[in-house]
């Protein structure tokens, strides 16, 4: 029994879920997602998203990217932050919502994440209190570059996820 003195924090599941998924500590620099401690190289944030999403593979791995980065560049919470998508609507491309959502908190739960139907893929984030956006487009040469090269089943797809992962974000989208 805890003394009469001891808090628990606000917002306990919230912890043990980051703490159980690995994603408390990630973020995104110089270009990559990059964690702030060992715990988190360990059980990394590819290995997470692809917990939460059931592969790894490179749509998801984009949204994974354009997510980080959107929270660090607009310095938005989960809650602060919106999000509209916009690719076609079926997999593969629909990967890359699930990475937006875990990367940026965004969700469909929350109701601030949405998807448009459209050709390409792109995305944009703003701040509901503050001014700011961030867009992100993807390169027609990944666009390209995706449908021409075939990922050969689930262990293709991480292959090709963990390549993309590797990647700077300027060489993947249009800001």
């Amino acid at each position: 029994m805890p003394d009469e003195g001891a808090r628990l924090p606000s917002s306990l599941l919230y912890l043990v879920i980051s703490w159980k998924l690995g994603i408390g500590n990630w973020g995104f620099a110089e270009g990559r997602l990059r964690s702030s401690n060992a715990r988190d190289m360990k059980y990394d944030l590819l290995a997470a998203a692809a917990r939460f999403h059931g592969h790894l593979g490179p749509w998801l791995v984009l949204g994974l990217k354009a997510g980080a980065y959107a929270r660090k560049k607009l310095a938005a919470s989960p809650f602060e932050l919106r999000a509209r998508v916009f690719c076609p609507a079926g997999t593969p491309y629909t990967c890359f919502v699930d990475g937006v959502q875990f990367s940026s908190g965004c969700t469909m739960g929350k109701g601030n994440i949405s998807h448009h139907r459209a050709a390409g893929c792109r995305v944009e984030f703003t701040r509901r209190d503050k001014p700011g956006r961030v867009r992100l487009a993807l390169r027609p040469e990944i666009w390209t570059e995706l449908h021409s090269r075939p990922s050969r089943g689930m262990a293709g797809a991480a292959r090709l996820g963990r390549e993309f992962a590797g990647r700077r974000l300027a060489e993947l989208f249009i800001q």
